[in-house]
């Protein structure tokens, strides 16, 4: 499902550029239609994907941004899933967006208590990559940001502006998420307007 969100909102939005954070396998990666991608992944599962007709660089997501300079009209993120390196990615990602813009999230809705432990004590693992969701809703009125109910929950981030939440740090436990979620992240069905 995140590659039919991403491939629709770079229809949309005529977008050139792509950027992927965390490409694995190189399964989503390699179903993008985008005229220019880059892939950016630690340890890429090889022989999934030709190096020759992709660009890849392997190492961390902190070493690219550190190493390359370029921008993207869209950057998929679905590298690190703890939620402190995950603010990074976005924060780093930010500062190389084009104008008109959009961040695509993999793994804000975990299912399960199990699925958003740190350490990873789960096969389905989302990490705790909805804290630091929450952290943005707390702190950037500057942005604008919906949660797609599909595919472990696909978060849309661009440049705008947001009513910020007051939620406390202690306040982001599991049983509060649980109870909370459709009212914090915000939880949408499709790409909300704002976003094509």
């Amino acid at each position: 499902m995140r590659t039919i969100i991403i491939n629709d909102l770079i229809k949309a939005n005529n977008y050139q550029t792509y950027l992927e954070l965390g490409v694995d396998t190189g399964n989503n990666f390699s179903n993008i239609t985008c005229k220019y991608k880059r892939g950016v992944d630690l340890k890429p599962i090889e022989g999934h994907f030709s190096y020759l007709n992709q660009r890849l660089f392997i190492g961390t997501t902190n070493q690219y941004f550190e190493t390359i300079p370029e921008t993207f009209d869209i950057i998929f993120i679905d590298a690190d899933h703890e939620s402190g390196q995950w603010q990074m990615d976005v924060k780093n990602s930010l500062d190389r967006l084009n104008d008109g813009g959009v961040i695509v999230c993999h793994d804000v809705l975990p299912e399960k208590e199990a699925h958003q432990k740190i350490p990873r004590v789960s096969e389905e693992w989302t990490g705790d990559v909805w804290k630091g969701w929450m952290r943005l809703r707390n702190t950037r009125p500057d942005l604008t940001m919906a949660v797609i109910n599909k595919d472990w929950g696909c978060g849309l981030i661009t440049l705008g502006n947001q009513k910020c939440t007051n939620i406390l740090e202690d306040d982001l436990t599991w049983s509060n998420f649980r109870v909370r979620k459709k009212k914090w992240l915000p939880i949408v069905k499709e790409i909300p307007n704002e976003f094509k």
